[in-house]
């Protein structure tokens, strides 16, 4: 037998007797990087805005249903700097999300007049058809000191009508209340219900602005995402016409799959939610989400939800010296030998003394047995 073999065997037995444990961990986890969003060989990114299935630009690379598929179908227009994503409304999409948010950039609605209080300008605005208004995401505003505005829409799971509105009055005194916060003095909101789509918004004046002429000529209404409400309100009341009509504020829109709930999906076969997900019903829309169980991750319109290996990521809660053991859809704390716990906040690894013992008590054994199979090996 040949020295090196001898040196190799030896220092496995010492391990062996020394109680050392190796630990090789597997993951199945993929990168959430490299998961993929979109369908193969369709456009991922427009300009800066991810698109994630079942969006998608071009008609092999969008939800197919025959109804609902013409809403998903984006596109990318190439003449801007960077590339614009367009919906089918030819609104700009600033963003979309797989829990089911998508913003959109609408135009207002504004009225202007002259002294002569003949009117100049004149916008209603209808924004989109088959995704839902968020009623907590987005204000309904009216601007203006001699101003009204109407706001009408349609249940979208009932079809009833909805009409609302808000009047604000000021005079000249009174516009500089009007700063970063919708007060009521040139300022009002509408109510906006749950569930309900095809907005219009309409822009008017009571007296075509002939006492406030001088200081505000026109009047304004928008929908407006709550976070991107504009920092100065006040400076809405001296704009005119030509402001207003190249002005876009982001929308916050809900989308969701088909008409049907969950159960009615799978049975019709309009399902799509992959494995390792969930579907959940919605509560003022039509249709349904598809979301990634605990401890998964993807897009699950698209492919199966892949495990996250919270080992890797940093996401898990073990407390060194506890070592973290990927499982399929969560994770494990383990003490290394010689400790006792389950490597958690409120179950640390505590050395165990007994424990210690037999490790020193292992360590003289495999000391001594190194020096005897030396002296066998080499010495004789």
């Amino acid at each position: 037998m040949e020295g090196g073999n001898i040196v190799v065997i030896v220092m496995w037995a010492i391990l062996a007797l020394l109680g050392i444990q190796f630990f090789v961990g597997s993951s199945a986890a993929s990168d959430a990087s490299h998961i993929e969003k979109a369908l193969p060989n369709c456009l991922k990114r427009c300009g800066n805005i991810t698109i994630p299935y079942p969006f998608g630009v071009g008609d092999e690379c969008h939800y197919d249903n025959p109804i609902d598929g013409p809403f998903f179908n984006l596109t990318c227009d190439n003449s801007t700097d960077p590339p614009t994503l367009m919906n089918d409304a030819d609104l700009e999409v600033v963003s979309i999300t797989l829990d089911g948010e998508f913003r959109v950039l609408h135009f207002v609605s504004f009225s202007c007049f002259d002294k002569d209080g003949e009117v100049h300008f004149v916008s209603k605005i209808d924004l989109l058809r088959r995704f839902t208004i968020s009623p907590t995401q987005n204000s309904l505003v009216a601007i203006g000191c001699d101003t009204y505005a109407w706001f009408g829409g349609t249940g979208i799971t009932n079809a009833t009508l909805f009409n609302s509105g808000c009047m604000t009055l000021c005079n000249k005194a009174q516009k500089d209340l009007l700063r970063d916060k919708c007060s009521g003095i040139g300022c009002c909101l509408g109510f906006i219900p749950d569930s309900v789509n095809n907005i219009s918004i309409e822009a008017k004046s009571y007296n075509n602005h002939q006492n406030v002429l001088d200081f505000n000529p026109c009047s304004v209404a928008f929908l407006v995402a709550n976070d991107a409400m504009p920092s100065s309100l006040g400076d809405f009341l001296i704009q005119n016409a030509t402001h207003f009509k190249n002005l876009r504020l982001p929308v916050v829109h809900h989308w969701s799959i088909g008409t049907e709930d969950c159960e009615t999906a799978k049975s019709s076969g309009e399902y799509i939610c992959k494995r390792n997900s969930v579907c959940l019903n919605l509560p003022y829309q039509r249709g349904y989400h598809c979301q990634c169980n605990p401890g998964f991750q993807g897009n699950p319109y698209l492919h199966d939800c892949q495990d996250i290996d919270e080992c890797t990521q940093g996401s898990h809660l073990c407390k060194e010296p506890a070592y973290c053991v990927n499982t399929v859809g969560t994770y494990k704390c383990l003490c290394p030998a010689g400790y006792t716990g389950k490597g958690t906040k409120n179950n640390l690894c505590i050395l165990d003394p007994n424990s210690a013992r037999r490790s020193q008590y292992n360590l003289l054994v495999g000391m001594w047995t190194y020096i005897y199979l030396f002296n066998l090996f080499f010495l004789l």
